[in-house]
């Protein structure tokens, strides 16, 4: 999912923070669980502004 949408435009500032909140979950976060369900939760914004902007993958 995030290859898909990364090659759009109107989500490349999201990505630059979504890869800070990686990191920022990375070291708040101890269970892997916790980790990886923020992740999703960050990727589907991405996903909801890429699909709100009218430019579908």
């Amino acid at each position: 999912m995030e290859g898909r949408y990364r090659r759009h435009d109107e989500a490349e500032l999201l990505f630059d923070v979504y890869e800070k909140l990686g990191e920022r979950f990375e070291q708040d976060l101890a269970d892997e669980r916790d980790l990886l369900l923020s992740k999703a939760a960050a990727m589907m914004m991405i996903k909801y502004w890429v699909e709100q902007s009218g430019s579908h993958p």
